[in-house]
């Protein structure tokens, strides 16, 4: 299996993506409503798949349109969600146990999947659990690449969503490339050795609050006093709000015509009394 980065190049769209697109946002406006109701593995396992496929359709991550609105609806509901990326870590481990039926040549569908679990959804989960998860990705080499041009060990996998889920103050600030990336995960690495320990707090872009870890695993929330202005400007927020809400809608060429001649009877009437009043009054003229 090619190693293929996430990152492709922006082709300009034509009429029928843009179809597309406008029908799978409805699709997983739809969806994001019922799944609220599911159970909560049922729940995620849904959400999972449309933080994706919204996900893929973010190139720009400034967008402010339908796509973006559901974007974050649908992470937003993710993360308040116990347990969003370790049912992603879990999914990854019942992949591999199938696949050790088959010799590490054969092994093309878990490949495919870990690349899907691992950096293409925990990228979008700006969260401490998925810190932890990706902190331990890390150092996972279990799964080495049976030729040179094949899907890199999990490590890697881990290193390139750790440099794209929006830290602050980040060990790796941009995705790394395939001769590079060793020693961007040595870097991170490094970082998490410290922030396990609780020695150092974390936090996200756009949020509020930052995390510490606590010896058990566990971690801390600590609102931050003077937290930086990089989350969205409040131009962007009031057009998201915009978008949020659906416009009125206009009304057909034939609602206009039976509008137009449900009000023609009563501007024929009131032009009448308008003529009678005037009427009148000319004529006293007249008579004066």
């Amino acid at each position: 299996m090619v190693w293929i980065s996430v990152s492709a190049h922006c082709e300009a769209k034509t009429e029928v993506d843009y179809q597309r697109e406008a029908e799978q946002v409805a699709l997983w406006e739809e969806r994001l409503a019922n799944a609220r109701k599911l159970p909560q593995d049922d729940r995620i396992q849904k959400l999972l798949r449309g933080l994706r496929n919204m996900g893929h359709r973010m190139s720009d991550p400034e967008r402010i349109d339908r796509v973006a609105v559901v974007f974050r609806d649908i992470q937003t509901e993710l993360l308040t969600i116990p347990g969003h990326s370790e049912y992603v870590a879990d999914e990854v481990e019942l992949w591999r146990e199938e696949a050790q039926k088959f010799s590490r040549e054969a092994q093309s569908s878990y490949d495919a999947q870990r690349q899907i679990l691992i950096d293409e959804t925990l990228r979008h989960l700006p969260s401490p659990e998925t810190i932890k998860v990706l902190g331990h990705y890390l150092d996972d080499e279990r799964d080495l690449p049976p030729g040179p041009l094949s899907l890199p060990e999990n490590s890697s996998l881990a290193c390139m969503a750790l440099s794209e889920i929006g830290l602050r103050d980040a060990p790796v600030k941009a995705r790394p490339g395939y001769a590079s990336w060793k020693e961007a995960a040595a870097k991170q690495r490094a970082w998490y050795r410290q922030v396990k320990a609780g020695n150092i707090p974390f936090s996200f872009v756009g949020q509020k609050v930052e995390y510490r870890f606590k010896p058990d695993g566990s971690w801390e929330t600590i609102a931050m006093v003077n937290p930086p202005d990089d989350g969205p400007k409040s131009r962007q927020v009031a057009m998201v709000e915009e978008v949020r809400q659906p416009k009125k809608q206009r009304p057909t060429e034939s609602e206009a015509t039976r509008r137009q001649a449900d009000q023609t009877p009563w501007l024929w009437l009131l032009a009448a009394g308008c003529l009678i009043v005037a009427g009148g009054l000319l004529a006293k003229r007249i008579k004066a």
